[in-house]
């Protein structure tokens, strides 16, 4: 077709990490939805109060589920192979250094 010369389909991003939904937050969003729709009904500052502590809330446990599968990920590497790879990825990004990572002990890596 014409149109498809001209804008061809490109994957949709979704982003830098992958979120795995858990029934948490689903508990969560909907919880966050109901103090909306009653904030936005009372229109009281105390209301308002509630769902922006709900929302903090929300965007906290969204950011450790996102970030969960990476971790799980470095967790689970074992032979030298996949840590040579985790080791040259993490070094293409200079804000990320081998020594800011953290070991399950409490202990940070040094190599």
């Amino acid at each position: 077709m014409a149109s498809e010369d001209k804008c061809p389909l490109k994957p949709v991003r979704t982003g830098k990490y992958s979120l795995k939904w858990t029934p948490n937050l689903e508990s969560l969003r909907r919880a966050l939805r109901w103090l909306f729709n009653k904030s936005w009904t009372e229109r009281t500052p105390q209301s308002w109060e509630l769902y922006r502590q709900a929302q903090q809330r929300y965007s906290k446990e969204v950011m450790k589920a996102s970030k969960e599968p990476c971790r799980t990920f470095c967790i689970t590497v074992n032979d030298v192979l996949m840590s040579a790879r985790l080791h040259r990825a993490l070094s293409r990004d200079p804000k990320i250094k081998v020594g800011s990572l953290v070991a399950p002990s409490g202990k940070h890596m040094h190599s």
